[in-house]
C-alpha cells in the first residue's frame, strides 16, 4: 500500500509540475500575442495624429517591457538544489515541495528598468519610426516587434555584462547551472545508498530463503519483500530524476556558452566605438537574447526537478524499515553473498 500511494502521489506530482510549466508558457506566449494585437490595431488618422501616436509608443514600451517580465518570469528566491535527503555521507536539509512565491520588483528596480527599456527603445525605434512603422502591413508589424524586444533585451543583457544597466535580469544562467550541479550531486548519492540498501534487502532475502532461519517467520520475509519492493520503485523515481537532471545540466551548458559567445563578439563589435552599424550589432543581441531566455525557461525547468525531488523525499517520509543494516541476519548475509 506504501507503495501505490508514492507511486500515485509522485507521478499526479511530476505531471503537475509539467502541467505548470506548460501552462506558463502558454500564457506568457498569449499576452504577447495579445499585446502584439493591439498595437497592431491602432490605426492613426495620419502621420500627424499626435494622440495616437503617443498610446501607440506607449503601447509598445509596454509590450517590451512585458517581454521579460522579472516578476513573472523568474521566481525569486535562490535554487538550492537540494531536497531534504539525509545521505550517510551528507546532510542536506530542504525547502519542502512549494516553488518559492512570486515576488515583485521594488519601485526602485521598476524605474530603473523603466529607465533601461526607454532609452533602448528611444535608440532601436525613436518616435519618428511610428511613422513609417503604422504603414506596414499586419504581419510585418508583429514581426517587427518580436525582433525589436529581442534587440531591445539584448541590449539591456549586454551592459549588464559590461556593469552598465541589466536592471531585473538576474543571473539565471549561473543560478540554474549551480542548482543543477548541486541536485545531480545529491540524486548521486542517493541512488548510491538506496542501491546498497536494495542490495542489503536481496542478499538478506535469499539468504533466509536458503538457509530457513527460525527466527525469521514467513509474515517477516513476506514484509521485507514489501520493502525491497518499495525501495526498488523510490530508486526507480531516483534514477529517472537524475537522468532529466543530467540532461538539463548539459543543455544548461550548452546555453551558457552560446549565450556568453554572443557576448564575446558584441564585446568586440562594441568595444570603445562611439558608434557600430547597426546591421552588424543588432543581430548580435537578438540572437544573445534568444540564447538567455532559452536558458530562463530552462530555469523554471530545474526549479520544477528541484520541486517533484522534494516532493519524492516528503512522501519517502512515511517509509519505514524493519531490516537493519546492522543486525546479525543482515551481516551473515552480506558474508554469505561474497
Amino acid at each position: 500500500l506504501e507503495t501505490v500511494k508514492m507511486q500515485v502521489g509522485f507521478d499526479c506530482c511530476y505531471v503537475a509540475l509539467e502541467d505548470d510549466l506548460a501552462k506558463r508558457r502558454k500564457a506568457r506566449l498569449a499576452d504577447a500575442r495579445e499585446r502584439q494585437k493591439a498595437i497592431v490595431n491602432v490605426l492613426p488618422r495620419s502621420g500627424s495624429d499626435f494622440e495616437a501616436l503617443t498610446g501607440l509608443y506607449r503601447m509598445t514600451f509596454g509590450y517590451l517591457k512585458a517581454h521579460f517580465d522579472p516578476a513573472r518570469d523568474v521566481r525569486h528566491g535562490q535554487l538550492t538544489g537540494k531536497g531534504g535527503y539525509t545521505s550517510r555521507s551528507t546532510s542536506i536539509k530542504g525547502s519542502g515541495p512549494e516553488w518559492p512565491a512570486t515576488g515583485k520588483a521594488n519601485p526602485d528596480l521598476e524605474r530603473n528598468i523603466d529607465r533601461e527599456v526607454a532609452a533602448a527603445l528611444e535608440s532601436v525605434f525613436p518616435r519618428i519610426g511610428l511613422k513609417s512603422f503604422i504603414m506596414l502591413t499586419p504581419e510585418q508589424k508583429r514581426s517587427q516587434l518580436s525582433e525589436m524586444a529581442n534587440i531591445i533585451l539584448g541590449i539591456r543583457l549586454f551592459n549588464r555584462e559590461i556593469g552598465k544597466g541589466g536592471a531585473g535580469l538576474e543571473r539565471v544562467e549561473e543560478d540554474a547551472s549551480t542548482a543543477l550541479v548541486e541536485l545531480k550531486e545529491t540524486l548521486e548519492a542517493e541512488v548510491a545508498d538506496v542501491e546498497d540498501l536494495c542490495l542489503q534487502y536481496q542478499e538478506t532475502l535469499v539468504f533466509v530463503h536458503l538457509t530457513r532461519p527460525v527466527a525469521v517467520s514467513s509474515e517477516m520475509a513476506a514484509r521485507w519483500a514489501d520493502e525491497l519492493a518499495n525501495r526498488r520503485q523510490y530508486l526507480t523515481y531516483l534514477v529517472a530524476l537524475a537522468e532529466d537532471v543530467a540532461a538539463s545540466l548539459t543543455r544548461v551548458q550548452t546555453m551558457r556558452d552560446l549565450f556568453a559567445e554572443e557576448v564575446t563578439e558584441l564585446r568586440a563589435l562594441v568595444g570603445a566605438k562611439a558608434t557600430v552599424p547597426k546591421e552588424h550589432v543588432y543581430p548580435k543581441f537578438e540572437a544573445a537574447a534568444v540564447k538567455w531566455l532559452d536558458l530562463v525557461e530552462e530555469h523554471r525547468v530545474v526549479k520544477a526537478r528541484q520541486a517533484a525531488l522534494a516532493d519524492l523525499h516528503e512522501r519517502n517520509g512515511a517509509y519505514h524499515g524493519t531490516l537493519s543494516g546492522d543486525s546479525q541476519l543482515a551481516l551473515a548475509a552480506k558474508e554469505a553473498a561474497r
